[in-house]
This record gives structure tokens, C-alpha cells and sequence, in this order.
């Protein structure tokens, strides 16, 4: 007789109900032990109370339960439970009390009986306090408290549905025992026996949470399974869920019918009375890594039927061989634990993923069924295989060399939000988001998924997509190489294209109802409310916030360079790369400024700058603002061409700098003194994300700045109501704005605003010139883009290298941030101040030559002395009869109201160190004093 040699015979008795000879299970040191050679039974198998009663104490804990669970069961006429073949019904109970348990397990007849092994919340009582009953739902892993347990399932192979013979259960048994053997550690933390058909080992360790517990356990059932796995008998790794139930102790495990070559046996339990010492599951995991080397270092498992070989061979090998191969390592289904959707898995699979035909994909789905609790019907594997074939997507996505889908990774317990629907594939990114009654979880879970998307950004209130654009669309290189192509810019989410950006990103389902009231996972579209609800929301947490659109490289406040295409956290910019960037010096210095400048300025050299230098720096400083304006953090001024006569080369001046910047022509819109218009027009660029926008042509002689425009430049966001909707939104307005005319002039809150170039041409007719030096201009600056683009940041490097030093002046109001990196780093590279004529042009604006006039005229009059008083000085004053006449308008007698409202609007106004101030009253009329102001004074 062979026999098996343990070091500690007392923890390891031979089954009494296996083999008798004598030896005592008290016996101390190595014990001699026969091979387990079960005897045919002489009698059916019978329960036994007293194990159920002992295994149930040992799971039992305070503060927790455990579930009886029961398949295809129901209650008879006389309050047995018996099979119910024909409605599958789950029958379960909580239990805290072992004895209550035990008299319930008395009542199976024909039935088997299952256990949970990890503890379960007390909650759960409230379902089914200690009594069993159809249910519903049974434990999920959600439900575990701790994963205390660690369940060794070794199940001979054999058909599906019928009971182990005597060699397969010895097999079983015998296998258990050379794990126990050969893992002393494990020895002394388990206990073990019969599962009726196979073999189980209980292994107590160290109370885990349950995600933690469940990667432990798949990583130690990984190792087992591929060092103990025979042709023969395997280790299941699918009892690695925290929820798992095992065979019942003491009660009779019927599957099939009670043959003589198959019969049903009562599960035991053979391991005696004894302390546990639980296992640390990491370190012993650590110590015992499921890799690649542990595998190789057996031999490979044969394919046999139902458990083919998984190793990477197959990959290559015969379909139905690698399509075997594939449901080996997917988990059973288990009732109660979303069983219809890992079936319906398995059926895709199959008929989806490897292309199988019904027939052979029936075949393979019956093997795999075989590890299924409880096992499926012929009749409702081939219903779903139909379902799998009917379900619409690509055919053969698992016939490529992709390994073989592990189960390391728990499926996610029925019902859990954000699981994966039964229908999708294995390797599809995208979440899953259940259809519930609970609008605002679906809402939620719908904005994160759209956050992930890298075309949507929340601009504002208003949420808007950039669509990538591909080098090819932006430069379309065809008969005309110098033709501009598409640029990327934002576009506002509208609700017609919500439906198909979620389809996107996510997919949705929606749980039904079989007639076993189990639910299972349907595909579904993205509900309806979610088109007008997204977009209406105004706030969407997640999203990332775009601040801008921009078509050059920039430097960052830190001096670092934006060089790669893409979303920039820190500025809130997207960079649509649109030509190659040709390097610069690796350490600029300002001698390397002013070279770059005057590379940059000679494009320029041919226009009829009022004043070159000035007016050159002034357009220097518009191509540096569009190409640093990512880094500006606030506002920046507009930009005027203003020339003496039509074609001196204003929209040219600004085509040129729109194409070393962006890659084409700046975008024109047409200039608009209607405010309501304007508010319009500019709540549009500000949506669209454009980096520039040029106003072209205003009317010749005309003045230009409104209240919007004007409260923009400043500003940081502008609002107005979104058209076609009754909501009003608001978005980062932060272009940089272009103003082209002849003879143009600010009105008396936009001189401040704008830096002014000046074009005068002796010219009549300036666009018909034949001593241009660069005849196609746009051309030329397209096709030197790179070089020019690497000047304009070396200035701009250089200017950052040397800590941005200015000029000696006082910050310019409102414009800070661009005052120090575009003011400053002009005059750093050309020693010339951008703002030179918008100064001048505040100090001959209209209103203010007036008012100059007016504080002279009334010094000269006394300097205090009422309306009245001044009309009467007028008569003998000429100065003061002009100015005050032209304050009317030009009609006598002269208006004292419209004077007074004159005076009123500029009070406390500061013209050269003066100022009309109000000082005191004659006969309830106001008298007017002009008032003089010391240098250093701030009154």
C-alpha cells in the first residue's frame, strides 16, 4: 500500500469517513498513513447536524452573519425544500444563530446546500432573519464585512451536472492532502475535507477589507492553480470573490441523479478540533509570485475536455482551441452574483469576439457551464448565444494576439454603479453608467465621462469642444502652398450633438428582469434629458477650463517655453501646433533680442510709418501680444492702423503679423457703433476662443470705442444672453483686437486703451507702388514662418532671461502684466515705447484741448465765479465767449444749463495741474474755481 509521510500526523488525520486502520488521529510525530481509497457506499448518503453545526462555528462571529443559499429549490407540500427544475428559484437566509441554520439545512431533500465563507453585515438579517424564503438578491461583495477566509476548491474534471466517481474524488482528496503537505504554513491555518465530489481547504488569515482581500486571494488561487492544477483535478481561481459561497457541511451534495457510479456523498469535514494560525495573505503572496517562472517551472497541463491548456501557444492555435482557452479563464457564473451577465459575457464572446458559429459556441458554453452555481439549462444557453448573435457591434475583435483575459481583476457585484454591462467588451475604455430613476447620479457620472474627453472644455458657463485638427487641414500644401488651411477654435456644445459626444465617452445600460426576477444588463442610448441638461448646467465639475485657443509656441511666466502641442494646465491654453519650429539660442541675451528685432522690423521697413521707429514698435508689440498672450494673465490693449489714405497697407500691416502668429490672416469682422450689436458680436469671439480678431476698415474720419467695447478690453469675462435661449452666460474675453481706418480717432474712454501706428503715404493712389521690395508680403511670411516665429521668442526669452526689466516708467493702468512682458521686452529690443502715440493722442484729445481752454479762459477771468458770472464775462472776453459758444454748440444766446452740465460732467477733471472744482454757492448757484495742484499732490 502506498503511503504519504506527514510531519505532524495530529493536524492531519485521515478522514474517518475515507479509511479506518487503526491509527489513532492523537498520535505525536511522523505518522505512516494510507492513500485515500474511498469505499464504494453501502447505503445513501446521509446529513450530518453535528458538522453543520461545528463548520457553521467556526464562521460564525460576532457582529456579522452568514448566508445559506439554496439553488432550483422550493418548499414542498410538507415544508421540505426540494428541487425545482422548472422556475430556478434562489432560495436564501441570513444567520446568526447556528442551531437555527442547522434546523432549516434538515429540510433539503435532493437539494444541495451552499454557505457564504467571509462574514457578512448583520443588515442583511433584516431580509431574512434566521429562517430561509425566496429571494431576490443574495449577498454581493459589497455586502462582505472582511475577507477572513481563504477558499481552496479542488473539483475533478468530469462532465457537467453529474456527481464525481470514487477514483475522481479520491483524485481530489489526494490532491488536498499534498497541498496541506507541502505547505506547512498553510497546514496550520485551514481547515479542510469533502466537498462531496472534490476536496476543500478553509485557510484562515488576517482580516482583509474586501478589495484589498479579493486581489490577495486571485493572486494566492493564481499560484495554487498553476502549481496543483492537474489533467485530473484543478484548483478553481474563480472562488476569489468576497461573497463566494462553498458546499454546506454535513448536508448530502446532489448533483445529477444517485447513481452507483456517481453517487451523492455527504460533505465533511475532516480536519480536527484545533487553534487556527491565521496566514498574513500579503507577505505569503509576496513570497509566492503566480509568474511566468513559477508557471514554467511544471509541466504544462494537457487540453482536456472542458479545461484546455491556457498557456500562450494557443494564441496562435486553432479558433475553438483559443476560444476554449478564453472561457477557462473567465469566472463562472453564479446566481445571485450577476450570473446572467457573465453568461450573456461569455456568449458574446463566443459568437462576437471569436466569430464562432451557434453550434460549436454551444458546445463550449456547456464545458464552461460545468463551474457555473447552478448550472444552466441546454434550452437557456442556447437563448443566450441568440441573444449574443442579435446584439450589433464588430465581429472577430478577439481573433488578434491580445493575451488571454486574466482574472486577477474582480468582476464588479450586480447592480454596482459604473460596472460594466454584460454586452460591452473586455477592452473597451469607456465607462459604463447605469439608467436609473436617480437623475442626478446619471448627470453626474455623464459630466465626469465628458470630462475625460479631450475636445471638451467648460469656457465660462458655457461648455465648448475644440475639434483636433490634423496638420494636413491646417496647411493645405495643393496648387497654392501659402493657402491657409482650418485652424482649431472652440465651438459651444449645443444640445442636437450632447447625445453622440456621451456615446463617445461612455456607454449606458439599463437592468432588466428575466423571469427569474434576476436582473441583467441591456444596452441603451443616452437618456434624452441629458442633451438639455449638460449643457444648461453652467458648472461642470471635472472639466477642464479653457481659457483661450493659440497657433505659436509662447514663454511661460517662468521663462520655460510652450513647445509641444496640447492643453496647458497652467495657462489654461490650447496649442495647436502649426508649423516646425526652427531652434533659437539656448541662452538669449539682449544683443540677441535686437538682432531678432531687426530681422522681424525689416519686413516692415517698406510701409509709410508716420514715424518708423515709433510706429514699427508699435506693430512689434501687436505680433509679441499675439503670440505671448497665453501668459498674460490680464487684459491687453487693441491695436490701431490709421492711415491718410486708402491702400497704405493697414489690413496688410495686420495680415503679416496674423500670419507669423496664427498661420493665416487674422480673422475680420465688421466695426459697429450700435452698442446692442456690438455686445452681440463680442460675446461671439469671446465663445469662439479666436486669439485675435480685426476690425476692418472703420469709417473713414470716424471715431472708434462704445461702452462694450471699451468695458471688454478691461475686462476679464464678458456676458450677454446666448442666442436663440432665454439663460445669460459668460466667457474669458481675451483676444487680442485690430483696428484698421483712415483717420481714425478714439473716443474719450478708448485712447487709453489703444497703442496707435500711423501709416502716411504721399501717394494718391499708395496700392498701385511698384518700388515694393517684397512684392508678396503674406507669402513671404508664411514661407518664413519658423524663422520669423524663433526671433519673436527670442525676444521674448531673452527679455525673461534679464528678469523683464521695463523702461523706467510707472505700470500702464489696467495693462500690468502686459506693461512688464510686451511693452517692456520692446523697449528692450528696440529701445523704442509701443504706448509713445496712444500718450500723445490722450494729450490732443479733443475733450481735453477744451477743457485746457476753458480752465484758461476762466484764470483769466477771475477763477471764481458762477455760470452766470461767466456768460456776463464772456461779452468782454473773447476767449471765453469761444469756448463757452463751443460748448453749446455753436448757437447763442449761449444755454447756461447745457454750460452747468458741462461744468458738472468735468469736475475734479486734471488738465496740465488744474482742475474745475466746485467752491461754494451764490443764490443757490453752484461757483466754479479753477484750482491749481502742487506736483506731489494727490488732491
Amino acid at each position: 500500500m502506498q503511503t504519504l509521510q506527514y510531519e505532524r500526523a495530529d493536524m492531519f488525520p485521515s478522514s474517518p469517513a475515507l479509511a479506518h486502520d487503526g491509527l489513532s488521529g492523537d498520535a505525536a510525530g511522523p505518522v505512516n498513513l494510507p492513500s485515500v481509497q474511498p469505499p464504494s457506499p453501502a447505503r445513501p448518503a446521509v446529513p450530518d447536524p453535528e458538522q453543520t453545526r461545528r463548520f457553521l462555528g467556526y464562521l460564525l462571529e460576532p457582529g456579522s452573519c452568514l448566508e445559506i443559499r439554496i439553488f432550483k429549490a422550493r418548499f414542498t407540500r410538507t415544508g421540505f425544500i426540494g428541487p425545482d427544475d422548472r422556475y430556478s428559484t434562489t432560495l436564501a437566509g441570513w444567520f446568526d444563530d447556528a442551531d437555527a441554520a442547522v434546523a432549516d439545512l434538515g429540510r433539503l431533500q435532493g437539494v444541495s446546500a451552499y454557505v457564504t465563507v467571509n462574514p457578512i453585515r448583520d443588515d442583511l438579517l433584516s431580509r431574512t432573519c434566521n429562517r430561509v424564503a425566496k429571494q431576490r438578491s443574495t449577498s454581493a461583495d459589497a455586502d462582505v464585512a472582511a475577507v477572513r477566509w481563504l477558499y481552496l476548491d479542488l473539483d475533478p474534471v468530469r462532465p457537467a451536472d453529474i456527481s464525481a466517481t470514487e477514483p475522481e474524488h479520491a483524485a481530489a482528496l489526494s490532491l488536498r492532502d499534498k497541498i496541506l503537505a507541502e505547505n506547512p504554513e498553510i497546514a496550520e491555518a485551514a481547515h479542510y475535507g469533502s466537498s462531496g465530489n472534490g476536496a476543500w481547504i478553509l485557510v484562515r488569515i488576517e482580516d482583509l477589507d474586501p478589495t484589498e482581500g479579493t486581489k490577495h486571494v486571485g493572486a494566492a488561487l493564481d499560484w495554487f492553480a498553476r502549481t496543483y492544477s492537474t489533467d485530473a483535478v484543478v484548483v478553481d481561481t474563480a472562488t476569489r470573490n468576497p461573497a463566494r459561497v462553498m458546499c454546506c457541511v454535513g448536508t448530502i451534495k446532489a448533483k445529477g441523479s444517485d447513481t452507483l457510479k456517481r453517487p451523492w456523498r455527504t460533505a465533511t469535514i475532516d480536519s480536527p478540533e484545533r487553534p487556527l494560525k491565521a496566514v498574513t495573505l500579503p507577505a505569503w503572496v509576496a513570497g509566492h509570485p503566480a509568474t511566468a517562472e513559477a508557471k514554467a517551472s511544471r509541466t504544462e497541463p494537457a487540453a482536456s475536455p472542458g479545461k484546455p491548456s491556457p498557456g500562450p501557444a494557443l494564441r496562435g492555435a486553432d479558433v475553438t482551441i483559443r476560444a476554449a482557452a478564453y472561457l477557462d479563464k473567465m469566472e463562472p457564473a453564479i446566481s445571485g452574483s450577476g450570473g446572467h451577465r457573465q453568461t450573456f459575457d461569455a456568449a458574446c464572446a463566443l459568437v462576437k469576439g471569436f466569430g464562432l458559429a451557434t453550434e460549436p459556441a454551444l458546445r463550449l458554453l456547456q464545458q464552461w457551464n460545468g463551474r457555473c452555481i447552478p448550472p444552466w439549462t441546454e434550452r437557456e444557453l442556447l437563448h443566450k448565444i441568440e441573444d449574443a448573435i442579435a446584439r450589433p457591434g464588430p465581429v472577430g475583435y478577439l481573433l488578434d494576439a491580445r493575451p488571454l483575459p486574466g482574472d486577477t481583476s474582480p468582476r464588479p457585484s450586480p447592480g454596482e454603479r459604473g460596472s460594466r454591462p454584460a454586452a460591452a467588451s473586455e477592452d473597451d475604455p469607456r465607462p459604463a453608467i447605469e439608467i436609473t430613476v436617480e437623475h442626478h447620479l446619471i448627470l453626474g457620472a455623464a459630466v465626469g465621462a465628458l470630462a475625460a474627453d479631450p475636445e471638451i472644455f467648460a469656457r465660462g458657463d458655457v461648455l465648448v469642444r475644440v475639434p483636433l485638427v490634423s496638420a494636413a487641414e491646417t496647411i493645405r500644401a495643393d496648387d497654392d502652398p501659402y493657402s491657409a488651411g482650418r485652424l482649431a477654435k472652440a465651438i459651444r456644445v449645443e444640445e442636437p450633438i450632447v447625445s453622440s459626444l456621451l456615446s463617445r465617452n461612455a456607454t449606458f445600460y439599463r437592468m432588466r428582469k428575466a423571469k427569474d426576477e434576476e436582473p441583467y444588463p441591456v444596452d441603451e442610448a443616452p437618456p434624452r434629458f441629458l442633451s438639455s441638461a449638460i449643457p444648461a448646467l453652467g458648472s461642470w465639475p471635472g472639466m477642464r477650463r479653457l481659457a483661450g485657443i493659440t497657433y505659436a509656441p509662447y514663454v511661460r511666466r517662468d521663462g520655460s517655453v510652450v513647445e509641444g502641442p496640447g492643453y496647458d494646465p497652467e495657462t489654461e491654453y490650447v496649442y495647436h501646433a502649426t508649423c516646425q519650429l526652427v531652434p533659437g539660442p539656448e541662452k538669449p541675451t539682449r544683443d540677441d533680442a535686437m538682432e531678432a528685432a531687426g530681422a522681424i522690423l525689416d519686413l516692415v521697413s517698406q510701409f509709410p510709418f508716420a514715424e518708423p521707429d515709433i510706429d514699427g514698435a508699435v506693430w512689434l508689440a501687436m505680433l509679441l501680444t499675439m503670440i505671448q498672450r497665453p501668459a498674460i494673465k490680464g487684459p491687453v490693449p487693441g491695436f490701431v492702423f490709421s492711415g491718410n489714405n486708402a491702400g497704405a497697407g493697414k489690413g496688410l500691416l495686420v495680415d503679416t503679423a496674423g500670419i507669423i502668429a496664427m498661420g493665416k490672416n487674422l480673422q475680420a469682422s465688421t466695426y459697429t457703433d450700435d452698442p446692442a450689436e456690438m455686445r452681440k458680436l463680442l460675446f461671439s469671439i469671446a465663445l469662439s476662443g479666436c486669439a485675435a480678431v480685426h476690425f476692418d476698415n472703420v469709417e473713414n474720419g470716424s471715431t472708434y470705442g462704445c461702452a462694450p467695447l471699451d468695458s471688454a478690453m478691461t475686462a476679464a469675462e464678458i456676458s450677454d444672453r446666448i442666442l436663440g435661449q432665454s439663460r445669460t452666460a459668460s466667457a474669458p474675453f481675451r483676444p487680442v483686437c485690430v483696428l484698421t481706418g483712415n483717420n481714425v480717432s478714439p473716443t474719450a474712454d478708448a485712447y487709453r486703451r489703444w497703442a496707435i501706428a500711423r501709416l502716411v503715404t504721399n501717394e494718391e493712389r499708395p496700392f498701385c507702388r511698384e518700388d515694393i521690395r517684397i512684392k508678396d508680403l503674406r507669402a513671404h511670411a508664411l514661407a518664413n514662418r519658423p524663422a520669423l516665429l524663433r526671433d519673436a521668442l527670442t525676444i521674448l526669452r531673452a527679455h525673461a532671461r534679464a528678469d523683464r526689466p521695463g523702461g523706467g516708467w510707472a505700470p500702464l493702468g489696467s495693462f500690468g502684466e502686459w506693461d512688464a512682458h510686451i511693452r517692456g521686452a520692446v523697449h528692450f529690443a528696440t529701445e523704442n515705447d509701443p504706448i509713445t502715440t496712444m500718450l500723445e493722442t490722450a494729450e490732443k484729445r479733443p475733450e481735453r484741448l477744451s477743457l485746457g481752454r476753458l480752465l484758461d479762459a476762466w484764470e483769466e477771468c477771475g477763477r471764481r465765479m458762477t455760470v452766470a458770472k461767466a456768460i456776463e464775462e464772456s461779452l468782454s472776453n473773447g476767449g471765453m465767449r469761444e469756448i463757452l459758444a463751443e460748448l453749446c454748440g455753436g448757437k447763442t444766446p449761449l444755454n447756461p444749463r447745457t454750460i452747468g452740465r458741462y461744468l458738472a460732467k468735468h469736475c475734479n477733471v486734471v488738465v496740465d495741474g488744474r482742475k474745475l472744482v466746485e467752491d461754494g454757492e451764490f443764490r443757490k448757484a453752484t461757483i466754479w474755481a479753477v484750482a491749481k495742484l502742487a506736483p506731489d499732490s494727490p488732491h
